[in-house]
């Protein structure tokens, strides 16, 4: 215990599960900075909300056409009343 206290710490070495964490942390915020950065990657969550809501109205004019082709061939027909 005659040592001073720096050199007593200089001899611990950081585990290797620590530095993994670190380094892949750091990857994580590279990729991640380089993938949702609208000025790097040109993704924007305008762009995607825009995008989602095209295929709604899409859907939804399909839909709506449909239900209008459903409804003209069901006032079209002419169905028996019950005993006649």
């Amino acid at each position: 215990m005659d040592e001073p206290i720096g050199k007593m710490e200089a001899h611990n070495k950081v585990p290797r599960g620590f530095l993994v964490l670190f380094f892949g942390l750091i990857a994580f915020g590279v990729y991640y900075i380089a993938a949702y950065t609208p000025g790097i990657s040109g993704w924007s969550q305008y762009k995607a909300l825009s995008k989602e809501m095209e295929a709604w109205r899409a859907r939804g004019a399909a839909l709506e056409t449909r239900d209008r082709e459903a409804a003209v061939s069901t006032t079209n027909s002419v169905v028996p009343l019950p005993g006649s």
